[in-house]
């Protein structure tokens, strides 16, 4: 995988971090919010595609070519061991880019906060792991 979708996903990933940490501090901003969900959009979309080109680049085959069927191969693959949570963060996902109102930007929101966070991290790990084993003389990513 191109060491620049690994440090733009983990970029992507600080900052949604950083925007649910503000977003705890004032629970009850309505910019905060939406922001939490933009920044969980973008960190989503990279998350998948740099799955997408990990598993190319270890000559996975099957259907590559979704978000979908990335995560179900990842998952066959042992690189995400959540495929519910990650099926679920794709279908809020969907929710947020079509059909935006309170209600469904609140349950995004818990779910973000829940269950985001959490899978997202052990994916980074998995991103690291591999990482070391393709380029070991590499200590850039130390603080992944």
């Amino acid at each position: 995988m191109p060491l620049m979708k690994c440090e733009n996903f983990r970029r992507a990933f600080s900052r949604l971090q950083e925007a649910v940490s503000e977003y705890n501090e004032t629970p009850t901003s309505t910019v905060l919010r939406d922001g939490v969900i933009q920044r969980f959009e973008f960190t989503f979309e990279l998350a998948w595609k740099s799955l997408k080109e990990y598993m190319e680049d270890q000559g996975a085959s099957g259907d590559l070519n979704f978000p979908k069927g990335v995560l179900k191969t990842a998952f066959a693959s042992g690189l995400i061991s959540d495929d519910t949570v990650w099926l679920d963060m794709l279908a809020s996902r969907n929710i947020t880019s079509h059909i935006y109102d309170d209600a469904q930007a609140s349950q995004v929101l818990s779910s973000i906060c829940k269950n985001s966070i959490a899978s997202t991290i052990n994916l980074k790990r998995s991103f690291v792991r591999g990482l070391r084993r393709m380029f070991p003389f590499l200590i850039m990513f130390a603080h992944i």
